[in-house]
Order: structure tokens, then sequence, then C-alpha cells
């Protein structure tokens, strides 16, 4: 039996349809976020991995921008560990973003599937 969608879908539920594919396109832009924070968060982890073995005194030199400037190993080992556990629960934010919107908008399709049924 085939559904005649011309005459149950009522203007609420072409709004509601509408706030659906907003939320939609709202998840997207999440997880297009998400993926960005975790590609700077792995680079942060390979940065880590890199200078973890050198002498804290030990100068090296760090870019900002277009400029490089000298430092100690400690500095950029306590600036970079310090960014990496703020990244980290920016991850952590975002994926509990994800995962509630995701539920609400599962919720509401499901919602609005039955009411047109």
């Amino acid at each position: 039996m085939e559904l005649d969608l011309s005459r149950s879908i009522t203007p609420e539920h072409q709004a509601e349809i509408q706030r659906l594919q907003n939320m939609s396109q709202q998840l997207n832009t999440l997880q297009q976020n998400y993926l960005q924070l975790e590609s700077k968060k792995r680079e942060l982890e390979k940065t880590i991995a890199s200078i973890k073995d050198l002498d804290d005194e030990s100068e090296i030199y760090r870019s900002s921008g277009q400029v490089l400037f000298k430092t100690t190993v400690s500095k950029v080992k306590s600036s970079i560990t310090e960014e990496f556990e703020l990244l980290e629960l920016h991850v952590s934010k975002s994926k509990k973003q994800i995962e509630e919107l995701d539920k609400r908008i599962k919720d509401k399709d499901a919602q609005l599937r039955a009411s047109i049924q």
C-alpha cells in the first residue's frame, strides 16, 4: 500500500521537516568542527612525542605565524601540554554535542514519521 503524501503532509509537518533539515545541517557543521579538533589534537600529540626526549634546557625554535622565536624545550612542553589539555576538553564537549543532537534528530524524525502515517 502506497502512502499518499500530498494529502497527509500539513503545513505543520512541512515546518517540522524544515526544522529537522536545519538540525541535520547543524549536525554536519558540528561533525566538521569535531574532525578539525581531532586533527589538531593528533598534530599536538606528534609534536609532544617529537620533543619529549629532548633536554628541558635545550633551545629550540617555535613558530608563531610567520615568525620563529627561540625558546626552551621546557617552555614549549608546558605550553603545548596546556594547549593539548584544553583541546581535549573541546573535543569531548564537541563529541557530546554531536551525540545529543544526533539523538534529538532521530527522536524528532521518528515522531514526524509517526504523525505523517
